[in-house]
């Protein structure tokens, strides 16, 4: 696990980008560091996963996929959709992205990819 200094998790409201105002987002949270700055978070707790442990997700469909044994989210899945979106209208870097059921919990921090957005946000006005 990654240690972070002076690590600090606060409320988000909801937030307009002057660049997009026709969008608008509301994080689960900020998180802040020292040695990463500030980023979102963004936590899932879909109710159809909710019993499943770690090697259960293995075998269902879901937002997840595991490469090299390593859980990621879906670049086609909505979710990521979502986090892109938080990240440019909130303008951060990174989001920490939560997927959270009954027994177990797994972590992916998304980066801000302005490629993605450039491709996808004149389909979404």
């Amino acid at each position: 696990m990654e240690k972070h200094f002076n690590f600090n998790v606060s409320t988000a409201g909801f937030f307009i980008n002057p660049e997009y105002p026709q969008f608008g987002a509301s994080p689960d949270g900020i998180v802040e560091c020292d040695c990463c700055g500030e980023g979102c978070l963004e936590i899932k707790c879909p109710f159809c996963i909710r019993d499943c442990t770690k090697e259960q997700l293995y075998d269902k469909e879901n937002c997840m996929e595991c490469i090299n044994g390593q859980f990621s989210l879906k670049r086609t899945h909505a979710y990521y959709y979502q986090v892109q979106a938080l990240l440019h209208i909130v303008n951060r870097q990174y989001c920490d992205f939560v997927l959270w059921t009954n027994n177990t919990m797994l972590t992916e921090r998304i980066s801000k990819d302005d490629d993605f957005w450039r491709q996808n946000v004149p389909i979404a006005t």
